[in-house]
């Protein structure tokens, strides 16, 4: 003998629930992208602009970066590079600086040249890390 089971009728949620859903949903991605963009500006360790002189006597990026943007001596070392079309700090830091791992590389560009961030421009002259 087969016994009939009793289906429930599928879940349905008001208005208000559906709001309320909309809403926990809401509050969670805020709250995500609010711990991934506070823990992506502290995780590349990079000094800012006004950052501390290192402490092997090399002077502090921004000395440096206006001697070499004008037409100032190169610190051993380095080069200048010019931004081309298309290109990003990675794509310089592996084109010039091979065997070292990119992601120092680009901070160093970064610290060097007193950059907040890494957007660059095609035309730019950077000083990079040489081989």
């Amino acid at each position: 003998m087969v016994t009939p089971t009793a289906s429930r009728p599928p879940l349905r949620l008001t208005r208000r629930g559906r709001l309320a859903v909309l809403l926990l949903f809401l509050v969670l991605a805020s709250f995500s992208s609010a711990v991934l963009f506070t823990t992506a500006s502290r995780a590349d360790g990079v000094e800012g602009p006004a950052g501390p002189a290192p402490a092997d006597g090399v002077p502090a990026a921004r000395e440096v970066r206006a001697d070499v943007l004008r037409s100032g001596p190169v610190p051993a070392g380095f080069r200048v590079v010019v931004v081309r079309s298309h290109d990003t700090l990675w794509a310089i830091a592996s084109r010039h600086a091979r065997g070292r791992d990119p992601w120092d590389t680009v901070a160093e560009i970064r610290r060097w040249n007193g950059m907040p961030d890494s957007v660059v421009h095609p035309g730019q002259r950077l000083l990079v890390p040489g081989e």
